[in-house]
């Protein structure tokens, strides 16, 4: 039973962090196309319009630590006999969960600032910054 304490705790505790995901945050309102209604009432989609400028000079350096996190780390216990389909798996779902976690805490800070429950915005610059 020792054994399976931690894939247990691991997913109690993943379960709990998506539950207070939902809770703390929302799409971001310029993240969802604009539906309309055309003629005979079928629905019309506005492509997004989306500021390159704000975003793409942080854009490269996040996917490069991404990379580095995801490829470096979880690929390195591949080369242990003992480790390496454990470790790769482990590290993606680290990886998942401190994402799901960042957001879940920039929401309780922001709302502490703010003095009431504030939900945090998910854009691609949220998940950038």
């Amino acid at each position: 039973m020792k054994q399976f304490t931690l894939p247990i705790v691991g997913y109690i505790v993943f379960v709990v962090v998506i539950i207070l995901f939902g809770v703390c945050t929302k799409l971001d309102s310029d993240s969802v196309p604009n539906v309309g209604e055309g003629v005979n009432g079928t629905a019309i989609r506005t492509p997004l319009r989306l500021s390159t400028s704000s975003m793409m000079g942080s854009y490269g350096m996040m996917m490069d630590a991404t990379a580095m996190c995801v490829m470096g780390f979880g690929f390195l216990y591949a080369f242990c006999k003992k480790y390496t389909w454990a470790g790769i798996t482990f590290n993606l779902f680290i990886c998942g969960l401190c994402f799901l976690w960042c957001q879940v805490c920039t929401c309780i800070v922001g709302s502490i600032f703010e003095g009431e429950f504030v939900k945090a915005e998910i854009n691609i610059t949220a998940m950038i910054g």
